[in-house]
């Protein structure tokens, strides 16, 4: 179903979460070398989210650490 709506978006997630989502999947699944790249798409977009970044900053910590 992620992928289904990340298809839609043309590949890519405007707003980030559907990436985190498929990371946070494929993570789950033991396949966490494949979740690094939805984790620092994720990363790369939520990072700058001012209320994300104020309200739940370890999330953002763990997404950056997630995408290495």
């Amino acid at each position: 179903m992620q992928t289904d709506l990340l298809a839609q978006y043309g590949g890519s997630d405007p707003n980030g979460y559907t990436e985190e989502e498929i990371g946070e999947c494929l993570l789950a699944l033991g396949r966490g070398q494949e979740a690094r790249k939805h984790f620092a798409a994720a990363y790369a977009v939520l990072s700058h989210d001012p209320w994300l970044t104020a309200s739940d900053p370890a999330r953002i910590e763990r997404l950056r650490d997630l995408s290495r």
